[in-house]
């Protein structure tokens, strides 16, 4: 089972930044960092739900994944392995998921499919990974 956040279903949920910066009075970065984390806090809530078993994560764009990390109180993401151009697996450093397993992919590289195979991926890691005793 996947859980998933996802901050567009349709045209209808896309914004302009411009149109947001003069109804917010905020830089366009201010915007998104206030988006990126909006979707961190969202992650780290559900990660440290008791009632979901998440055994992965899979982050895509480099800011996002920043504000995860920082988030999460890590120190860092290890890479271990390349699974696509622009794509790594690896594990969380520090913090309250040390050694979560993730990948993590830039925002705007890979096709449709890129997400699938980097699910895939990661699955294929946990199932294969040591349960800690």
């Amino acid at each position: 089972t996947v859980l998933g956040i996802c901050t567009a279903v349709g045209k209808e949920d896309v914004f302009s930044l411009d149109d947001m910066s003069r109804r917010m009075n905020l830089t366009h970065a201010e915007i998104s960092l206030r988006i990126n984390n909006a979707i961190a806090d969202v992650t780290d809530r559900a990660l440290r739900r008791k009632d979901l078993r998440i055994g992965g994560l899979y982050t895509s764009g480099g800011e996002v994944t920043v504000s995860v990390i920082r988030t999460l109180g890590a120190g860092g993401f290890t890479v271990r392995d390349q699974v696509l151009p622009l794509a790594v697996y690896g594990h969380i450093i520090g913090g309250v998921q040390d050694n979560l397993p993730m990948i993590t992919k830039g925002g705007f590289v890979g096709d449709k499919n890129s997400l699938v195979e980097c699910v895939e991926y990661l699955f294929t890691k946990i199932s294969t990974r040591k349960r800690p005793s």
